[in-house]
C-alpha cells in the first residue's frame, strides 16, 4: 500500500525543483488569501498573491514590522 503524495511531492517528481514551486499565503483565522497587491485579503484564490517562498518570507517579515496581526501560512499552488 503506497502513501498518497501531496502536490509538492508530485511536482518535484515531475521535474520541478522545490525552489521553483510557487505558494500562496493563507490566513487560517479568517480562511482568506493574501490579495495579489500584497495588501489585504480575499476569499477567492483567483485574486490571491502568488509567488516564491523567499518572497513569501519577505512579505511575512514586512507584516511583522508593520505590526499587523496576521498569521500567513504557505499553501502550494
Amino acid at each position: 500500500m503506497s502513501i498518497p503524495e501531496n502536490k509538492e511531492q508530485q511536482r518535484i517528481r515531475r521535474g520541478h525543483s522545490a525552489a521553483q514551486l510557487q505558494v500562496r499565503l493563507f490566513e487560517p483565522k479568517r480562511r482568506m488569501y493574501l490579495h495579489m497587491s500584497g495588501l489585504g485579503v480575499v476569499k477567492d484564490s483567483i485574486w490571491s498573491w502568488r509567488g516564491h517562498r523567499y518572497q513569501a518570507n519577505a512579505l511575512r517579515r514586512h507584516a511583522l514590522k508593520a505590526d499587523q496581526d496576521v498569521a500567513l501560512l504557505e499553501t502550494v499552488c
